[in-house]
């Protein structure tokens, strides 16, 4: 009954807003399906908001980078808990423009003017968790219901496409005009994502029963954050990005697709199709990024004819040493991976590579390495059995080591090292906007 009138609701939205999406914007709608991207997009995902790291993109040679501009960048906390709904949404236009009066757009004004200034192309971000607080305490599609979250992201993100989009609804005029947005950020991992907290609710709970437990949910709130961005801007491009590194038991366990049933169930959501993965997350060996160029050209296999496929995230650690990484496997994986792309047919590539941070390594123990060899082979193989017992036998480590240990691969993907040394990576990647400038 859930997924009847989760269905009935979406169509509903979805007939609404098309209706209204083409006079909303004041931007001539455009029918193309899929659409292309405007040229080879070559630059990084890894700037977040951080303008320094822009600019050393920029130094670095990428052409491009990925902006999230978050519900909650907008509106850090909430004084009453939102009860809207897609079918209130649709109806009320109007509903966009009083939240886009009432969001502070003082931190994406400024960071997308400065990646104008520094003569970066952006891909807006939108619809990927974050919602405010009410009360200290974080919203999230448990506590507000499913089809309030969606509908409240789908609010925020056609506000943010109607301003930075080509109808420019109030945007400075230095920042620039967004035509690629992404939504969501791997979404079909989203209930993993619960149990080590980067969704919420988190816990194993709510890998089992949260929204994000459920394929339908995630399908209709991708459905619905494409329907904002069109309706903001008629004519945009949309993207999503899939992990494809856990081994797929993780979902179809709990009756859930695969990454590849992901792709044919998604492809009709967006324009292009992105994929992310990190083989070397866990492990130093074997490095293979020829592993990037045999995904895409999978999901080229599984994408609708003529369909474009990026990579959005991708690189391998240059360190710490402790655990078997070093700059120099860094460039070969990132040469595998680049060479394999594009022999794939690839059409836009996106290592995520700035800078290191400048954090220290913490020691590693030998039982830290063998219990993240254990996680990594589990991870990557499905087995459940052996994950259930790590929690059962290494909880404490799980819990309160492992999150640091882990953590510091994602300080160490950098082609710049802690002390702002180039690293051979570095050469690697400029090379690579060398061979990709003006396609």
């Amino acid at each position: 009954m859930r997924t009847r009138s989760f269905r009935t609701a979406a169509v509903v939205g979805t007939w609404l807003a098309l209706a209204a999406s083409s006079c909303s914007s004041g931007v001539a709608p455009d029918d193309t399906f899929p659409r292309r991207l405007p040229e080879f997009v070559f630059g990084s995902a890894a700037t977040d908001i951080d303008t320094g790291a822009m600019a050393t993109a920029a130094m670095i040679g990428y052409r491009w980078v990925r902006v999230p501009i978050r519900w909650a960048m907008l509106e850090p906390t909430v004084t009453v808990k939102p009860t809207l709904t897609r079918a209130e949404l649709a109806a009320n236009p109007t509903l966009v423009d009083a939240f886009a009066r009432r969001a502070d757009w003082s931190i994406p004004d400024a960071t997308l003017t400065r990646a104008a200034d520094l003569g970066l192309a952006v891909i807006g971000f939108v619809g990927a968790s974050s919602p405010p607080r009410l009360d200290g305490v974080e919203l999230d599609p448990a506590s507000l219901g499913a089809d309030t979250y969606i509908a409240c992201q789908a609010l925020a993100t056609q506000a943010i496409v109607e301003r930075y989009g080509r109808a420019r609804a109030g945007a400075p005029d230095g920042a620039p005009t967004i035509a690629l947005w992404q939504t969501e950020n791997e979404l079909n991992i989203s209930p993993a994502a619960t149990i080590i907290g980067w969704r919420r609710p988190a816990g194993p709970l709510a890998f089992l029963g949260s929204p994000w437990a459920s394929f339908d949910f995630q399908t209709e709130l991708l459905r619905a954050l494409r329907e904002a961005v069109i309706a903001g801007d008629p004519r945009a491009i949309t993207e999503t990005n899939l992990s494809t590194d856990m081994s797929d038991t993780f979902n179809t366990t709990f009756g859930r697709p695969g990454w590849e049933d992901a792709v044919v169930a998604w492809r009709e959501l967006v324009d292009v199709i992105g994929l992310d993965t990190y083989p070397n997350y866990y492990a130093a060996e074997p490095v293979d990024g020829t592993i990037v160029g045999a995904r895409v050209a999978r999901i080229r296999e599984l994408a609708l004819p003529g369909q474009q496929v990026m990579v959005v995230e991708t690189n391998y650690p240059n360190g710490p040493a402790a655990r078997g990484y070093s700059p120099a496997a860094q460039a070969r994986y990132l040469e595998d991976a680049w060479t394999s792309s594009r022999d794939a047919g690839v059409a836009g590539f996106l290592p995520f590579a700035i800078a290191d941070g400048s954090g220290a390594d913490p020691d590693f123990s030998a039982q830290d390495q063998a219990n993240l060899d254990v996680l990594g082979r589990a991870l990557r193989g499905g087995d459940l059995l052996a994950l259930a017992l790590l929690f059962l036998t290494q909880n404490d480590w799980l819990t309160n080591r492992m999150p640091a240990l882990t953590q510091t691969v994602e300080g160490r993907w950098g082609v710049y090292g802690p002390s702002g040394e180039a690293l051979p990576a570095l050469d690697v990647v400029r090379a690579i906007a060398a061979e990709t400038a003006g396609r």
